[in-house]
This record gives structure tokens, C-alpha cells and sequence, in this order.
């Protein structure tokens, strides 16, 4: 099972949003460089690439969501889904 912790599922909950890096980092008081490691483990830990070129923030959203079939054992806390 996939664990996000409690930062990673903050900034994944902003994420959702569709927050800019920004706007996640003045929102949760960290840097922008801080929004960005975290965005790129939840990519990693979701086995999502983080390319311009693909889709990892909606996917991201979407698991986040729990409307992914592919990760559907993933929770919004990281827990596993009943």
C-alpha cells in the first residue's frame, strides 16, 4: 500500500485544487522548492512521471480523489481504501 504522509497529503490536497506551486506554497507556508519535493515524491510514491508533457498533477488529483482505477487502493490519507 502507497502512505503519503500528513505534509505530502496536504500539499496532494492542494494539488487538487489546482494550485500553482505558489500558491500551494504561500497557502502552507513553505517554499516553492518545498512544494516541489514534495510533488515529486507523491509522483514517485503514485509511480506518476513528472514530465511537462504528461498528466501527473491530474492524475495525482484524480487518486487523490479516489476516481483512479489504476491506484484505487489508494486513500486521500495514504491508508488503504475499503
Amino acid at each position: 500500500m502507497i502512505q503519503l504522509t500528513p505534509r505530502e497529503t496536504e500539499v496532494l490536497a492542494e494539488v487538487a485544487t489546482g494550485a500553482n506551486n505558489r500558491v500551494i506554497a504561500d497557502r502552507l507556508t513553505i517554499s516553492i522548492r518545498a512544494v516541489e519535493n514534495y510533488c515529486n515524491l507523491i509522483f514517485h510514491k503514485l509511480e506518476l512521471t513528472n514530465r511537462p508533457d504528461t498528466h501527473s498533477r491530474v492524475m495525482a488529483t484524480l487518486i487523490h480523489l479516489g476516481l483512479s482505477e489504476e491506484h484505487r487502493e489508494v486513500a486521500p490519507n495514504g491508508t488503504p481504501s475499503s
